[in-house]
């Protein structure tokens, strides 16, 4: 190495640790770019943004991709009217609906198995895991319907809210076109 080449390293390595000293939360890492702990059950439902604010969560394009191809498996398009959702629990099992799955994700056991048949499909979900994302206790469910068609599964993120008290629904993926599986910019 030249002796400007050092100096020029040595600038550059100052200027970065001067800018930590200067902006301590620049210098900071965060616990979604620590990536998810070990032995989390999908990457898929580990996080792409930091957010205090449960809403504010957002899963991959990854994840947008698999929860599509998921749902399209599960629907059956009619040629005229609304298409039929077989993916939709309430429908099977109506003590299900809305909140009360959350609730009931959040009190399930690990390994613990739900089951549902549909019309043409068979449903079940599973607790994978209840490893914490960031500051929020959480909960990774695996989905699968399978019916005259194949198989299909898809990760779910329910997290507990402590402003509400109360299990949600992580939704919020970056979206993909359906034809390119491209993220939207």
């Amino acid at each position: 190495m030249r002796e400007n080449d050092v100096i020029r390293t040595a600038a550059i390595v100052a200027g970065i640790a001067l800018a930590g000293v200067a902006n301590p939360a620049a210098a900071q890492r965060t616990w979604r770019n620590d990536g998810p702990p070990a032995g989390y059950p999908s990457a898929m439902l580990w996080p792409v943004n930091d957010s205090t604010d449960i809403h504010q969560i957002t899963l991959s394009a990854e994840y947008s991709a698999a929860l599509d191809a998921y749902i399209e498996f599960a629907t059956d398009h009619k040629v005229m009217g609304m298409p039929e959702l077989y993916h939709r629990i309430e429908r099977y099992r109506p003590e299900l609906a809305g909140a009360a799955l959350n609730k009931f994700i959040g009190e399930m056991k690990p390994g613990q198995i739900e089951t549902w048949d549909g019309r043409g499909y068979k449903g079940s979900f599973t607790l994978i895991g209840t490893a914490p994302v960031g500051p929020f206790q959480c909960r990774q469910t695996q989905w699968t319907m399978a019916g005259t068609k194949g198989k299909a599964t898809v990760p779910r993120l329910d997290c507990f809210n402590p402003k509400t008290g109360k299990w949600q629904y992580v939704w919020k993926h970056v979206p993909v076109t359906r034809k390119t599986g491209v993220p939207h910019r």
